[in-house]
């Protein structure tokens, strides 16, 4: 951690030299491998980062989870009375269309190589949309290049929509320059028309990242 974690400006209320001291002590203590996993992601938790975990035979202990509330109705019986009747286009996607004509989507996690193509075969279902509801309320993340073929649907012209930096040196500041990360349009057709962009705190990783990239869709409200 101390020479690759690349986060440890942002988590300037952790001493880590003084962690290592304590936890140290501890790890000299213990009996056994699994004795030493556990004081191990006991350190690793006060990080409070949802992306760092610690591997034993193959399985990844738990180190910390991100304390993020869903702000979405569970109760998903209710949903086709407003929407329609609701249809799945494998295991992550649904949809459904209005009479009204506006669609709604909806991803409960980015993950599934089939993902890209079902959700183009639902996007010619909404060729004839006035609008679109893109709902990620569910979605705690996964595969972001997923979420990436699915955003580039929505995007006029290449366009940045986050920037990230590596550790690149021995001291725990040491970053490369911000570098940009960009989406670009694909497919045969862009929808162009309005969508509101339903996300919330439960919205983590990857699901982070589609939500910057639909932010960056002029046509996209996030809401």
């Amino acid at each position: 951690v101390n020479i690759e974690y690349a986060m440890c400006g942002i988590r300037k209320q952790v001493d880590w030299d003084a962690r290592r001291r304590r936890y140290l002590i501890e790890a000299r203590s213990a009996k056994s491998i699994q004795e030493l996993s556990i004081i191990i992601t006991q350190m690793l938790r006060h990080l409070q980062d949802g992306h760092v975990w610690l591997k034993l035979k193959g399985k990844n202990l738990p180190v910390f989870k991100v304390p993020a509330e869903l702000n979405v109705n569970k109760n998903t019986k209710i949903y086709g009375r407003f929407l329609g009747r609701i249809q799945s286009a494998g295991r992550r996607l649904m949809w459904a269309k209005t009479k009204d004509k506006v669609g709604w989507v909806m991803f409960p996690r980015w993950d599934g190589a089939e993902l890209p193509d079902q959700f183009d075969e639902v996007m010619e279902q909404m060729r004839d949309t006035r609008a679109l509801i893109v709902d990620v309320r569910w979605n705690g993340g996964g595969d972001a290049e997923l979420s990436k073929y699915i955003a580039s649907r929505f995007v006029d012209k290449t366009r940045i929509y986050s920037h990230y930096q590596y550790r690149n040196g021995p001291q725990r500041a040491d970053l490369t320059q911000k570098i940009a990360q960009t989406i670009s349009p694909r497919g045969p057709w862009t929808y162009d028309r309005p969508v509101i962009l339903l996300m919330g705190q439960g919205c983590i990783s990857a699901c982070e990242s589609f939500c910057a990239m639909m932010a960056a869709c002029p046509n996209v409200t996030t809401m």
